[in-house]
């Protein structure tokens, strides 16, 4: 049996960040490439993530910043209201449209 996440622990590439995110899943974010330093200042920025640096990543370090981010409720709540925002999206019909009105200009 697999219980619901309460949150995530991605290392900021948009994929995992954006599949957090479409769950309502707040975020500890440890950056480790090209992209992800963007991605976990934006998501910090907009509330739903910690961010933590890799080298200082230890345990302990971990363990206070996800419970931090479990225990506040405007990290959850933050992310809820973006995973709304991503529902609101147009699906893949929408782009099959433009593309068929692209086509046919």
């Amino acid at each position: 049996m697999t219980t619901p996440a309460s949150a995530s622990e991605p290392t900021g590439g948009s994929g995992s960040v954006t599949n957090a995110l479409s769950h309502g899943l707040p975020m500890l974010v440890i950056p480790l490439d090209a992209d992800p330093p963007l991605n976990a200042a934006r998501g910090e920025s907009l509330g739903v993530a910690r961010v933590l640096d890799a080298a200082a990543a230890t345990p302990h370090a971990v363990h206070d910043a996800v419970s931090r981010v479990l225990e506040d409720a405007r990290y959850r709540d933050s992310a809820e209201r973006i995973r709304g925002e991503i529902a609101a999206l147009p699906g893949p019909e929408r782009a099959v449209t433009l593309l068929k009105r692209l086509a046919t200009t």
